[in-house]
């Protein structure tokens, strides 16, 4: 009733009115897809598109992995070393360090009393966890940037074609 429901298939010519910077803003258009792509021939395209493809996934859930873990250790171990936590139940701690979610719902059910001084602890928790595992994809980031800068070969002159009309001009010319 109230809902707005996008059209799948839109009319052709009906255009978006950010078409433009949607068209550079889409996953395949990012430089490293253009830089593997364009420094590969024709025939070795759907080779690259395999080993572009395999990178993005593996990098993907490496990422996840690594700072997640470096999330997880940060969060729990701040929480745990705060005295408003340490002051509650082994229960409401352990079940406090699983996740956000978890602490916000032992926090609803802590005396009014306690309740700021452990939600501060949390929230603390979980920032320093979150600008921790920022610094590390950061980091990481930039190590990878270092690699392909030294590692990836320079990209290969492409003649550019020259239409009949442009060397017809080049003649006159000479």
């Amino acid at each position: 009733m109230g809902v707005h429901r996008r059209r799948r298939n839109p009319v052709p010519g009906d255009r978006h009115p950010d078409a433009d910077a949607r068209r550079w803003s889409r996953p395949d258009d990012s430089s490293g897809h253009r830089v593997d792509h364009g420094s590969l021939s024709a025939d070795k395209a759907g080779v690259g598109s395999a080993v572009n493809d395999t990178t993005r996934e593996l990098g993907g859930t490496l990422g996840v992995a690594i700072v997640g873990s470096v999330f997880a250790s940060v969060y729990s171990g701040r929480l745990g070393s705060s005295a408003a936590v340490s002051a509650l139940p082994e229960q409401a701690q352990a079940t406090m360090e699983r996740s956000m979610a978890a602490a916000q719902q032992v926090i609803g059910q802590l005396p009014q009393t306690v309740i700021p001084d452990v939600r501060a602890a949390v929230n603390t928790a979980f920032l320093d966890g979150l600008q921790i595992g920022s610094l590390v994809s950061a980091g990481i980031a930039a190590a990878a940037a270092v690699v392909v800068a030294v590692l990836l070969p320079a990209r290969a002159k492409q003649p550019v074609p020259v239409t009949a009309e442009q060397a017809k001009s080049e003649a006159v010319c000479a």
